[in-house]
């Protein structure tokens, strides 16, 4: 049994977190996939979550400990313009308040637990636009692709 590192925690708990509020909220039929070949293989809407980089800050002078800035990406494949702008407004009001932050054990290639250990703090959007501007020419799949990144930091819970 192995565990996942942060990174890869992160995607998976943002992963899960939008696939369950999609579901709560009512919406149906939205995929929502890590890697950027998956949306291809599939029908649209869907959105596809990537944890693109990090910078790394020393804590202060002389530590060895220090605080990531993480950037999360979200690309929203809609059917439509509307769609797409609601999907848009929808994603942002879902991950302004933070999102829990698990941690996944994995045994033979699958999920067998996860734990919270924290949250995922939103610390800025710092793109949100329509990611192609000329699309008379581009397939369906691409027309109304957005892209929705962030910047956040894990809080992690102290362990007594």
């Amino acid at each position: 049994m192995g565990k996942y590192r942060n990174y890869r925690n992160l995607e998976a708990s943002v992963l899960d977190y939008i696939t369950e509020q999609l579901t709560a909220d009512g919406w149906t039929d939205i995929r929502v996939v890590k890697a950027f070949a998956e949306v291809y293989k599939g029908t649209i809407p869907c959105i596809c979550i990537n944890v693109e980089d990090s910078d790394v800050i020393d804590r202060e002078i002389g530590s060895t400990s220090y605080l990531e800035d993480i950037l999360v990406s979200f690309r929203i494949f809609a059917k439509s313009d509307g769609q797409r702008l609601d999907l848009v407004s929808w994603a942002i009001e879902k991950i302004m308040p933070g999102i829990d932050y698990y941690e996944y054990v994995i045994g033979d290639g699958i999920v067998t637990a996860k734990e919270l250990k924290g949250k995922i703090l939103i610390q800025k959007v710092t793109v949100n636009r329509k990611e192609l501007k000329n699309t008379e020419n581009v397939e369906a799949i691409d027309r109304y692709r957005h892209l929705l990144s962030f910047k956040c930091r894990i809080g992690f819970v102290e362990e007594d």
